[in-house]
């Protein structure tokens, strides 16, 4: 069995179309963590055949909604050799995962790191993520495909599942047909914008959207809208404005939710200004009820961002979603 120093760098032979160099649950539910014994047998392209059996975790939502992006969260534990001592992140993986059942396909996760291993431990992996978005109804099932494992001070290897033993299902989602349960709300802010040396107050009709529910540890998207109600000139072709919404979380969870990558409607007429699209993330660590409350909207000329207003409000603003953090 080779040693770490003893493989040689052969990275950039290995044409196994993944790389060791190195990506949100959308709205679900999210199960524990599955923990399943991984087969593996590795090579270099200078010969030699290796097998490793690791304990393989990947922790998915246990529902979603039809069209919705889930995260799997990975980590790999090395259970039959190559005990520590090894320096933290000194040692990498990327693994293909291949999605089954009612949805199909393979993505490769991002690098899953080493932390630090004292001298006798298993050599274990974490931190590694892969996304799929699952358009239709039904179960879906995640299994480990191939890996590429490479090291800091030069080597690389490809592994695969061992023959005579097929990767195991890690996780599983039941995939929803209708659409995702949300907690959203449109509420009225009376803020006041400035562009320069000029100023104008302005009630705006502020939508949220965010899951009705979530797991403790689970990362949710929230995403938005904005529109004013002063009469504006038209018409106006759609993304002439970038912009984004800031939000303030409470309750459990506390602190700024940033909606980017908005853009200005269609409008035609005297359609007020407004805002559509983008996304926002913010993890849930903690069991109780999180509120999403509008605090300011930016607009920007998409031609030239130097050129555009803010309006925000003075104080707290009403609430307009609220998720409901369950725990794990």
């Amino acid at each position: 069995m080779p040693t770490f120093r003893r493989i040689r760098k052969i990275a950039s032979a290995l044409a196994v179309g993944v790389t060791v160099l190195g990506a949100v649950v959308f709205g679900g539910q999210s199960a524990s963590a599955a923990t399943v014994t991984y087969k593996s047998q590795c090579s270099t392209v200078i010969g030699g055949l290796w097998y490793y059996d690791f304990l393989l975790t990947m922790d998915a939502p246990a529902t979603v909604s039809r069209g919705q992006t889930v995260t799997v969260n990975i980590g790999m534990e090395l259970i039959n050799a190559l005990p520590g001592p090894r320096a933290a992140h000194t040692t990498g993986i990327s693994l293909d995962v291949i999605l089954g059942g009612a949805n199909t396909g393979t993505a490769t996760s991002t690098v899953m790191w080493n932390p630090e291993i004292p001298a006798g431990t298993p050599l274990r992996f974490q931190g590694g993520t892969v996304q799929f978005t699952l358009p239709n109804a039904g179960s879906v099932t995640y299994r480990p495909s191939k890996f590429t494992w490479g090291f800091t001070e030069g080597g690389a290897g490809l592994c695969r599942p061992r023959d005579g033993f097929p990767a195991p299902v890690a996780a599983t989602t039941q995939v929803l047909a209708g659409t995702p349960a949300a907690a959203a709300d449109s509420v009225s802010a009376y803020w006041f914008c400035s562009t320069g040396f000029y100023g104008w107050p302005e009630t705006f009709w502020v939508t949220v959207n965010a899951p009705a529910t979530a797991r403790v540890g689970d990362t949710i998207t929230v995403t938005g809208s904005v529109m004013g109600t002063i009469e504006r000139p038209g018409p106006r072709s759609a993304g002439g404005y970038v912009g984004r919404l800031d939000l303030e979380a409470g309750g459990a969870t506390a602190g700024p939710v940033a909606i980017t990558g908005m853009t200005s409607p269609a409008a035609s007429g005297n359609d007020p200004y407004g805002l559509v699209g983008g996304s926002g993330q913010i993890a849930l660590n903690t069991a109780g009820a999180v509120t999403f409350a509008p605090k300011r909207a930016t607009w920007a000329v998409a031609t030239n961002t130097s050129y555009g207003w803010t309006c925000t409000n003075s104080g707290n603003g009403a609430v307009a979603a609220t998720t409901q953090v369950l725990p794990r």
